[in-house]
């Protein structure tokens, strides 16, 4: 990891570094997450292994560009993108690759969905530049939930059809037409309809695999991240957990980011979300005591290492390897992968 990482609750960002050597970094700050200095302003030279900054600007996402006075230059930026309707719009940017070189910041994010974004939310975004939102949501769980319009970015529907992910994120399937909280107010929600929810995690991320639904989807997601002029690009689905951890997933994978590194970014939404979920349990209380019932929403709310780890295991079961499964399931050859690399990585240095 970098050795300089850095969070922000809005007004403030605190960088902090793992390192055991004596620091002296210059960092500056900019709007684009290249390497080069230029068009970047100082910010504070880091002395210590914790400091706190006032941010410099709150209405734009920032780059920092470190440099240190031994080693190379590199680019940061918070994980997690501070917005007033969302909990979970995060960047995929930093991860480091199996040959050495870095994902680029500021070109790939996830989220969940942007139906409660405010105005302030949609002028960062517009600020931001994003071109591109991919929508796994369903027919219906778009139509009843219509995310904000933001202007100069198009709409993508890539519907994996992926049932229960999409009982994970609170709603039922299309024919019903209801969340999970109108079925429970109802009196009208059986858990044993849904089986054993841990079983059913496990079947779900195994579909995404082989799905015909699902293949075509993220097929379509290769195709449109090729195309510079779709970046930044946000995959979302309701919850921004299953359909959208696998989008970012294969395209980690395929950019050659290890796979502990990929299922790490898949469990983070657990740490993002566990506010909303907490909340979202509470108001599920209200309408029922059912312990059957809140074990099976509980489990569902959570991305744990082994959905992302079943996931995996079934491509190398199903198609001998990974590199095979991108290949064959989604026509991610090495020439695409170089193609990928050219785009999202860093330059080595």
């Amino acid at each position: 990891m970098e050795e300089i990482t850095v969070v922000s609750d809005g007004e403030f960002l605190v960088f902090k570094s793992d390192s055991e050597k004596d620091l002296e970094m210059d960092v500056y700050y900019g709007y684009d997450s290249s390497k080069m200095n230029e068009g970047k302003k100082f910010l504070f030279t880091m002395t210590e292994r914790q400091m706190i900054i006032k941010n410099p600007d709150l209405n734009h996402r920032l780059f920092f560009l470190v440099c240190p006075k031994e080693g190379k230059n590199y680019v940061i930026s918070t994980r997690l993108v501070n917005l007033d309707g969302t909990d979970n719009f995060r960047d995929c940017g930093g991860y480091e690759t199996i040959e050495g070189r870095r994902v680029k910041w500021g070109l790939l994010y996830r989220s969940d969905q942007l139906s409660n974004i405010s105005e302030r939310d949609v002028t960062f975004l517009k600020n931001m530049g994003l071109k591109t939102i991919v929508d796994y949501r369903s027919k219906s769980e778009a139509s009843a939930a219509p995310n904000k319009e933001i202007s100069d970015a198009n709409t993508y529907s890539l519907d994996p059809y992926a049932k229960t992910a999409q009982l994970a994120a609170g709603s039922i399937d299309d024919d019903v037409n209801k969340s999970i909280l109108d079925l429970l107010k109802e009196h009208k929600f059986y858990p044993e309809k849904y089986g054993d929810p841990e079983e059913n995690m496990y079947k779900q991320y195994k579909k995404f695999i082989y799905s015909d639904s699902s293949k075509k989807a993220y097929r379509e997601l290769i195709k449109l991240i090729l195309d510079e002029h779709n970046l930044p690009l946000v995959q979302h689905c309701r919850g921004g957990k299953d359909r959208t951890g696998y989008g970012v997933a294969i395209i980690l994978l395929a950019l050659g980011v290890r796979e502990e590194c990929v299922i790490y970014d898949y469990t983070l939404t657990t740490q993002y979300r566990v506010t909303k979920n907490k909340k979202q349990m509470n108001l599920y209380k209200k309408y029922t005591k059912d312990e059957q019932t809140l074990t099976l929403l509980s489990t569902l709310q959570q991305s744990k290492e082994i959905y992302m780890e079943t996931a995996i295991n079934e491509m190398k079961k199903t198609y001998g390897s990974i590199d095979s499964y991108l290949k064959d399931a989604l026509g991610i050859d090495q020439d695409v992968k170089e193609k990928l690399k050219e785009i999202f990585l860093y330059e080595e240095c």
